[in-house]
């Protein structure tokens, strides 16, 4: 869905998640981008803040060379998700429902690309391929139905 993430192999990626988790935070997302390894760390009671980061990019590093990661040079960065953060799995439309939200999806009567700015309520399905969101539009007030599955991208945006 939208943001992917790229990993190495799953031992490295578990690996990563429990550096994380031993700062109390959780991993986001792992990407491999233009010669940059990003790590999203994120928390669900508070902020994750720049010691977080510091010292998990300080173990992810020895992590990464004991693993010979990387033939090449690479850029680590380790940050937090901010205030645009990205909506990836069902559970971060459920933590962040009725925030403002921008969704990009897959109209499935036209199949045309659109975009919602509004807010949302995340319908939960017992059958997980039937979730959707419910977005009335910032704009037009028109409401939006919206099944997960044929989201491009979604990100919070910044409610001021």
């Amino acid at each position: 869905m939208g943001h992917r993430s790229i990993i190495l192999d799953e031992e490295l990626r578990e690996e990563l998640e429990l550096l994380a988790r031993q700062q109390g935070c959780e991993l986001l997302s792992v990407e491999l981008s233009q010669g940059a390894l990003r790590i999203v760390l994120d928390r669900q009671n508070g902020t994750v803040g720049i010691d977080d980061c510091t010292t998990v990019s300080r173990q992810a590093s020895a992590l990464l060379d004991a693993h010979d990661f990387g033939d090449q040079r690479y850029t680590l960065e380790v940050s937090s998700p901010g205030l645009d953060r990205p909506l990836l799995e069902p559970r971060d439309y459920r933590r962040f429902a009725g925030q403002l939200a921008r969704v990009t999806f897959r109209d499935p009567e036209t199949d045309a690309k659109r975009t919602v700015v509004g807010r949302f309520e995340f319908i939960e399905n017992i059958d997980p391929t039937e979730q959707q969101l419910r977005m009335v539009d910032d704009h037009s007030d028109g409401v939006s139905t919206i099944a997960l599955d044929r989201i491009l991208a979604a990100r919070l945006e910044i409610d001021l």
